[in-house]
């Protein structure tokens, strides 16, 4: 008999059990998944409180927003999906560090996030890796790739956004699911950060930067790369953080925007 890595095994094995289960008994099965295990998983804002926080995002404009600022001014980097495969250029050198990396863990098609292994997340010293989960459903692959990644020896350990926050943000933009980034930068946005930066952001109206997903050639490209699907809506998604960063702000949260996310965000 062929051996096949442990990822694969624990993969293959949730594929057998969701094919021989009924949808009605998944659907319970999942919950109750969920209720028992979920807590020691779930993002908690009191480790990110008094830290400054910078979320770094993938537009074309994050160096020119990066040099304006210095590394050694936040104590947590965040980033999102492929960047633990694709440093950014910060004051002319490749900057790689990632503490905290959202991830979707999709690995197929025009959207796919990159692979996560515990060799990157070694490379990158990310200490947190957070499943964008969706919903209950997607805890299975939670705990599948925990499992994975451990076997592997990762340094990172497992978190996910409470299902109830990401559904909370699908109504805010009007049952379209939000981003990976959007997530990100929502969730810190309820944290009691000693400061908040926020760079590389343009909402699928410019190019992403060079190696983070090339076949979107040009800024003329990137609307339809963002409606790929009707997933996402990249201009309510624009809508609703302008409103919770000007919420944040009335309120005495110090929120720091790149040039270009806070031109972006400001219009219209």
């Amino acid at each position: 008999m062929t051996d096949r890595p442990p990822g694969k095994r624990s993969r293959s094995l949730a594929a057998r059990l969701r094919r021989l289960v009924s949808q009605p008994f998944r659907s319970m099965r999942y919950k109750a998944l969920f209720a028992l295990e979920s807590g020691r998983f779930l993002m908690d804002p009191a480790d990110f409180a008094d830290k400054r926080v910078l979320i770094i995002g993938a537009a074309s404009c994050v160096s020119e927003e990066l040099d304006r600022l210095g590394p050694a001014d936040w104590d947590v980097i965040v980033r999102m999906n492929k960047a633990i495969d694709v440093p950014v250029i910060w004051h002319g050198k490749p900057f790689a560090r990632c503490d905290v990396l959202f991830h979707s863990f999709g690995t197929e098609g025009i959207r796919a996030a990159g692979e996560v292994t515990a060799a990157k997340l070694r490379h990158t010293g990310t200490h947190t890796l957070v499943h964008r989960t969706t919903g209950k459903s997607l805890f299975l692959r939670t705990l599948e790739e925990d499992r994975r990644l451990r076997e592997e020896g990762s340094p990172a350990r497992m978190r996910i956004v409470a299902p109830e926050f990401y559904k909370g943000l699908m109504r805010e933009l009007g049952g379209h699911s939000p981003t990976t980034g959007a997530t990100a930068i929502c969730w810190f946005l309820g944290c009691n950060t000693r400061r908040l930066g926020i760079v590389g952001f343009t909402f699928y109206t410019t190019r992403y930067f060079p190696g983070y997903q090339d076949h979107v050639q040009s800024d003329a490209d990137a609307p339809a790369y963002g409606l790929h699907k009707g997933i996402h809506d990249p201009e309510a998604e624009r809508k609703m953080i302008a409103r919770k960063v000007g919420h944040a702000r009335a309120a005495g949260k110090s929120v720091v925007l790149g040039h270009e996310v806070e031109r972006v965000l400001a219009a219209g």
